[in-house]
């Protein structure tokens, strides 16, 4: 049987992504580039299309790209890709929403009980030498508790469900701009059982987990600030799993600081990965908070599955046909 032709286009990969992206972009392409290949610095003026994980690419290389027709970005995210560049130069751009969904909601969970039960604390303090006894060491239960979800896409729903099923939690929802039928009829099991509100306010004073879901947006930077975490129970948390800025650092240090919340974990911040260098004297001194290097979608099999993703979008735009995933 003859091996298919290969699409006659350059393909660059703008930063490192899961190499079954790669391998796949090698099969489908005569030419592909990538991030430790020597003629790497020539990758703007050379392709035709550019597969993006997280690389802020600058707005003045964009607008100097020649031939590029397509950026194809793994994830839901947009922040990092100046959009009007993109436009002016006639670049599609797509990105891959829904496949990291699982393993945030996975990861969102996760992060919820380690810190109710203060599990990353208590191994932390047992490293250090401390003896610690079950009594005097409690922490909380989730079971029954409620959680506020901020954001009711894909992410958002798939971590409710996961707090439902998992711990019987109540659920109640804020976002703007999801339809009203939102959780009553799609989804795996069908409806999903929650109060939606018209807020962010008027759920705080009843989670005691809020749950962000959200992208980062002009409207949306610092949005959680001092004003929600004094409104929020004494005994609540905070989950930050969708981007680094949502969240205003400082008030939350104090919020922290002051047990005005109970506690946070964040997988997403304003410098990543956190360093002692930016966190040192505030976040890492507080036993009441966790951090992760923005590892929502780093599973083995979401990276490999979002990776070719990218490549196989990128290769259907650029022979002429659609797809569902156009940012606009």
């Amino acid at each position: 049987m003859p091996v298919p032709a290969k699409l006659p286009y350059t393909v660059a990969f703008a930063d490192p992504m899961h190499l079954d992206g790669v391998e796949l972009a090698r099969e489908l392409f005569e030419h592909v580039i990538v991030w430790d290949d020597p003629d790497y610095k020539r990758w703007i003026q050379e392709a035709d299309g550019i597969c993006n994980r997280a690389k802020v690419i600058p707005s003045a290389d964009l607008r100097a790209a020649k031939k590029v027709r397509v950026l194809s970005k793994q994830g839901v995210g947009v922040d990092t890709v100046d959009l009007k560049a993109c436009r002016e130069k006639g670049i599609t751009v797509c990105n891959t929403p829904g496949i990291n969904a699982e393993a945030v909601a996975e990861l969102s969970l996760g992060l919820a009980l380690s810190l109710v039960r203060r599990i990353s604390e208590l191994d932390r303090r047992a490293r250090a030498g401390e003896v610690n006894y079950p009594t005097n060491v409690m922490g909380n239960s989730l079971f029954g508790k409620t959680v506020g979800v901020v954001g009711m896409g894909n992410i958002g729903r798939q971590t409710a469900e996961k707090f439902r099923n998992a711990c019987s939690c109540k659920l109640i929802a804020y976002d703007p701009y999801a339809p009203k039928e939102a959780w009553t009829k799609e989804g795996r099991g069908g409806a999903l059982p929650h109060t939606r509100v018209d807020s962010i306010e008027e759920m705080l004073n009843q989670v005691d987990v809020l749950s962000l879901h959200l992208p980062l947006t002009p409207s949306t930077r610092g949005i959680i600030d001092r004003n929600l975490f004094e409104r929020m129970k004494k005994g609540a948390i905070l989950l930050n799993a969708a981007r680094g800025g949502i969240v205003n650092e400082q008030d939350l240090y104090e919020a922290l600081s002051t047990r005005t919340i109970a506690g946070a974990a964040l997988d997403a911040l304003e410098n990543e990965p956190p360093t002692k260098e930016a966190y040192g004297n505030t976040f890492y001194t507080l036993d009441n908070i966790i951090l992760t290097p923005h590892i929502g979608a780093a599973t083995h099999e979401i990276q490999s599955l979002s990776a070719r993703t990218v490549v196989e979008q990128c290769a259907a735009l650029l022979q002429g046909k659609e797809i569902v995933n156009i940012v606009p």
